[in-house]
């Protein structure tokens, strides 16, 4: 799961990974987000990345 919190540090949104999605989300210095692993007898691939602007 994509975990986003809140300024409090309280879960904000929890995102479940599902077939041929894809998450994109706001990064700032204040904000917080984690990623649980996942386990699963299928293999998985997972792409993650980042974009900068000026």
């Amino acid at each position: 799961r994509l975990l986003l919190y809140d300024r409090q540090e309280r879960v904000a949104a929890s995102i479940i990974p599902t077939f041929n999605t894809l998450a994109f989300f706001a990064v700032s210095s204040k904000s917080l987000h984690a990623v649980e692993e996942m386990v699963t007898p299928k293999n998985r691939l997972a792409i993650s990345g980042w974009f900068h602007d000026q």
